[in-house]
């Protein structure tokens, strides 16, 4: 049966850790937490995951999201100091920009696949894009006040100038461009609590949503109906029954189209989607869980996230402090 063995665990004592992410070559692991640090973790000589860097001094709060350019030329974080800074190596590394302009906490943040546009979002309720020019600098090009309550994460679609955002208000709206500005074009309804997380596919055509209500959803994209330009994105799968706590992360790996998620009843878990048939399914998708670690972490699990170089690998951090490196082991 397939199954998660721990490949190394680090402990940081006191501090949460909130979110972890691979860099696009999957050579560095980026995690941040309460701590006010960005920690920098690579594989050594040895095989043994060691940290290799520390960015710290920028915040003043929890750093909540961190988010890799499409080239790994940068490193944005979100903090609860209402700040975003942007973050890059040249000798070492440092912060170039610190975009200012949330009332409240920003939770999440996203680099588009041009590496034109960074997404950010808060719990003051908005949804800011940033632009970037050829000299580096960021300046907002859109604040959007679409939802109602605390925005909980944007993630930007993989191939398109195209993003998600999911919130408190128990919706998950889709944003594009439009002239100089950026719009909200489609509201997905379904989830009866707050949405803590989305993730695309790889082709960018079906969403993956995880929240309070203790379900994982996929969303797909059909052609838009007569006389409209939209698309229209249906709620196809609803995997309930599976997770005993909030679901407060999901990851969808473009390499193995598995998908992961984080819970808060300390569990890590991996989905597989799966072709269905019938006239009650119109997405014909559904998921199956393939694996399942209990007690991967003493308290709620925040984030897991796949390596999307390196097949089957992951890392997850929590509320206990720790971080754990994973190997996806499938013996069938």
């Amino acid at each position: 049966m397939p199954r998660l063995q721990c490949l190394q665990t680090f402990e940081s004592l006191n501090d949460k850790i909130w979110f972890t992410c691979w860099n696009p070559s999957g050579t560095i692991l980026a995690s941040c937490g309460s701590d006010k640090k960005i920690k920098l973790w690579q594989r050594g000589d040895d095989d043994k995951y060691v940290c290799i860097n520390v960015l710290e001094g920028s915040h003043t709060r929890t750093i909540r999201s961190i988010s890799w350019s499409k080239d790994g030329k940068f490193l944005a974080s979100a903090s609860f100091d209402a700040t975003v800074c942007i973050w890059v190596k040249r000798e070492n590394w440092e912060c170039i920009a610190t975009l200012e302009g949330h009332e409240n906490e920003v939770k999440s943040v996203s680099w588009s696949s041009s590496g034109n546009f960074l997404a950010t979002c808060s719990r003051d309720k908005s949804v800011w894009v940033w632009e970037i020019d050829e000299d580096e600098a960021f300046e907002c090009s859109s604040v959007m006040n679409s939802h109602s309550q605390d925005v909980k994460c944007v993630k930007f679609h993989p191939n398109d100038d195209i993003f998600a955002s999911a919130s408190y208000d128990d919706t998950i709206k889709l944003y594009k461009p439009s002239g100089d500005e950026w719009i909200s074009f489609c509201t997905m309804e379904g989830h009866s609590s707050t949405v803590w997380c989305v993730d695309w596919s790889e082709d960018g055509n079906t969403l993956v949503s995880c929240g309070d209500d203790r379900t994982v959803k996929l969303w797909k994209e059909f052609k838009p109906s007569i006389g409209s330009n939209n698309a229209i994105w249906k709620c196809v799968c609803t995997l309930s029954g599976y997770h005993d706590r909030p679901v407060y992360s999901v990851d969808w790996c473009h390499k193995t189209d598995l998908i992961l998620t984080a819970c808060g009843d300390n569990a890590i878990r991996v989905f597989r989607k799966c072709q269905t048939d019938g006239v009650e399914n119109e997405g014909g998708l559904s998921l199956e869980m393939v694996a399942k670690e209990y007690d991967a972490h003493k308290e709620d699990v925040n984030c897991a996230a796949w390596n999307p170089i390196e097949e089957n690998i992951l890392a997850s951090c929590s509320d206990d402090g720790m971080l754990k490196f994973w190997k996806f082991i499938d013996d069938q």
